[in-house]
């Protein structure tokens, strides 16, 4: 019996071979022919492709000619022919053809050559000595024996006069039929009609040429610099097909690379350039190669159908085999993942658990598959449950956090991420769930130290505030005393000493006040004091204040006042002429000679409200680029020899 169905299977094998045999042959000649006459479309449309991309590199060399063409005109009525002119003449004529050049790039510059093959104007450097002198370029010596001033382009010059390819287009000076006075030559960058040509589809091997009517070459993408280097003169093209006819497409081999392709030229009626573009046969006829090695390769995959089929049935088993270890393999890795996991059906039933969720809730499987995802969130009804899960079906994937209780009544703190999928027609919510007990430990044991943390430092600030007041009194106390003592018959010295004593108990206090601020600040209780104030009478006191510290230093203080500035004042004057005497008392400490000017400017105004801006400058030393980062760092200055040599207490208490 096996050898019987062994048989069988042989017979049938051959029986199917043999008839795709017969029908692989049928299918070459219906394929054969069909891809004949394919061949012939492709042909024919590769050539009308071309033909056509040439009309449109026609009509582009066309233009920018056009465009050559009236900048040379206008430049020859400004020259008035090659007879010499003054200096200042010239440099007008020169700076009249700069402004004539296009922004474009597209004429690099304009040359007056005169008669005698000299160059008398140039908007460009001077020509290199490695090019041949103009009197021996060949548009020079074409305008000489040419009575006709019409435009000639020259031979392209791989080193111009801008140091790259340029291509000399040049007319005769003077009314035609006269003696030749000279040449005008505009110098157009080939780069322009290549960035042109790139834009048109020619294929890999394509190719895009302007050729003047002597056979050089002007542009030619891609470019390859050997064959500009020549004249083609002597190509087909100039030879066989321009004298017959000013348009054409062919097929044949091009002389310069000697890949077959098909071309079309257009020589322009109105200048004298040809344009043509070529297509390779190879590129042509990809897309038909790949069509016939394709449909030869289904008849071979006819012909082979039977060893095919049972390859692919082969490996079809194999695949599924290997789906199904994998499905295993799936499995068994979500059972066993440490994360908790949750399959949870619409109705909110546990349809499935892996090993991670039974121990975090302390259920067997059995147990929780009996339950719903409901019964182990205290927080969440089941009358919430439609609407969590029309949400959640919307955004697909939700994020939060909540708490859970396990077989024990203990309350877990978790974090949940929920995944809405759809399986088997089925819609379920595929759940991840992470204990997260030790991080909220961690956040509350974080906000106790941080509530800790605020508790000492608001009393390091009540301390400070309290020391403030206790040693304020005192010192009130001693400047009363001081006062007292000013009043009393004094000898000299003991004047000086009761002054000195005086300042130094002044300077004490408001440190002591600083200190006092600086607690307000830090204890969050720093409060403006608004109320109505006189601006001139606020400056006329810093006025007072502020001389008594320039001392015998030969410094100046100005006021520099806006006329406009509002007389009165709604503000806290007090903290205002703080800021002000700080900044001034800096600039006067630090200002061995010269001027400090305190300035007010109205920065905006509307109906009863203004925005006035305070500036204190000096002519003193001031601070170093590199070391200005430090001046609002606390309790730091631009450099230590500041301390040594004008003390700390201001430019301290300034930065802080």
């Amino acid at each position: 019996m096996q050898r019987l169905g062994s048989w069988l299977l042989l017979q049938s094998v051959g029986s199917i071979v043999v008839v795709s045999v017969l029908v692989c042959l049928l299918l070459a000649a219906i394929v054969g022919g069909d891809l004949q006459r394919e061949y012939a479309r492709e042909i024919e449309a590769t050539g009308a492709q071309t033909h056509t991309l040439a009309k449109v590199a026609e009509e582009d060399v066309r233009q920018k000619m056009h465009r050559v063409e009236l900048l040379l005109a206008a430049a020859a009525g400004v020259v008035q022919g090659s007879r010499p002119v003054s200096r200042l003449e010239r440099d007008a004529i020169l700076q009249g053809f700069k402004a004539m050049l296009p922004v474009d790039g597209l004429v690099q510059g304009l040359e007056v050559i005169d008669s005698g093959g000299g160059v008398v104007l140039a908007t460009l450097p001077e020509t290199p000595a490695r090019l041949p002198s103009a009197a021996n370029r060949d548009y020079v010596a074409s305008h000489r024996q040419n009575l006709n001033a019409g435009l000639f382009l020259g031979a392209s010059l791989k080193d111009g006069p801008m140091g790259g390819w340029a291509t000399p287009a040049s007319i005769r000076l003077g009314p035609d039929g006269e003696p030749f006075q000279g040449v005008l030559v505009a110098w157009i960058d080939p780069l322009h009609f290549q960035s042109s040509a790139q834009s048109m589809d020619v294929g890999a091997n394509g190719f895009v040429t302007v050729f003047t009517r002597q056979g050089w070459i002007i542009a030619r993408t891609p470019a390859v610099e050997k064959l500009m280097t020549r004249s083609w003169i002597d190509a087909p093209m100039f030879k066989e097909h321009l004298p017959v006819a000013t348009e054409k497409t062919v097929r044949q081999v091009v002389v310069a690379d000697g890949v077959e392709r098909i071309y079309s030229y257009r020589a322009l009626k109105d200048y004298p350039v040809v344009v043509s573009v070529g297509q390779s046969l190879t590129d042509a006829l990809a897309d038909w190669r790949e069509r016939a090695w394709r449909e030869g390769f289904m008849l071979l995959l006819v012909i082979s159908g039977v060893g095919v089929t049972a390859t692919i049935m082969i490996r079809q088993m194999r695949e599924r085999q290997t789906a199904q270890s994998q499905l295993r393999l799936t499995a068994l890795s979500v059972q066993k993942a440490s994360v908790p996991i949750f399959w949870i059906a619409r109705d909110s039933r546990i349809v499935r658990v892996n090993s991670a969720a039974c121990d975090l809730h302390g259920y067997t499987e059995a147990e929780l598959l009996r339950m719903a995802i409901t019964d182990l969130d205290p927080d969440f009804p089941v009358e919430r449950w439609p609407d969590h899960w029309a949400d959640l079906k919307r955004r697909k994937r939700m994020c939060f956090e909540t708490t859970q209780v396990n077989s024990k009544g203990q309350i877990v703190p978790v974090e949940v991420d929920l995944n809405f999928v759809e399986f088997n027609g089925e819609e379920l919510n595929f759940a991840y769930m992470r204990d997260i007990s030790a991080r909220k430990k961690s956040e509350a044991e974080l906000l106790q130290a941080t509530d800790a943390a605020q508790a000492a430092s608001q009393s390091k600030s009540q301390f400070l505030a309290n020391m403030s007041h206790e040693i304020r009194t005192p010192m009130n106390a001693v400047l009363g005393m001081l006062k007292l003592f000013h009043n009393t018959e004094l000898s000299d010295q003991q004047l000086d000493y009761a002054t000195k004593a005086e300042g130094a108990a002044k300077s004490l206090l408001g440190l002591i006040n600083d200190v006092l601020d600086f607690s307000k600040i830090d204890a969050g209780k720093m409060a403006l004091d608004p109320h109505p104030f006189e601006l001139e009478k606020l400056m006329r006191d810093l006025s007072v204040i502020v001389s008594t510290n320039v001392g015998p230093k030969p410094v100046e203080v100005l006021f520099d006042i806006d006329a406009t500035a509002p007389k009165v004042l709604i503000g806290d004057a007090m903290r205002l002429q703080q800021v002000l005497i700080n900044l001034s008392s800096n600039a006067i400490k630090f200002t061995a000679k010269g001027e400090v000017v305190i300035q007010v400017r109205v920065l905006a105004r509307s109906g009863s409200e203004a925005t006035l801006g305070f500036s204190v400058k000096d002519s003193g030393m001031g601070i170093a680029p590199v070391d200005q980062h430090f001046i609002f760092s606390g309790f730091s200055q631009a450099e230590a020899s500041t301390t040594r040599r004008f003390g700390d207490r201001k430019s301290t208490r300034l930065n802080s």
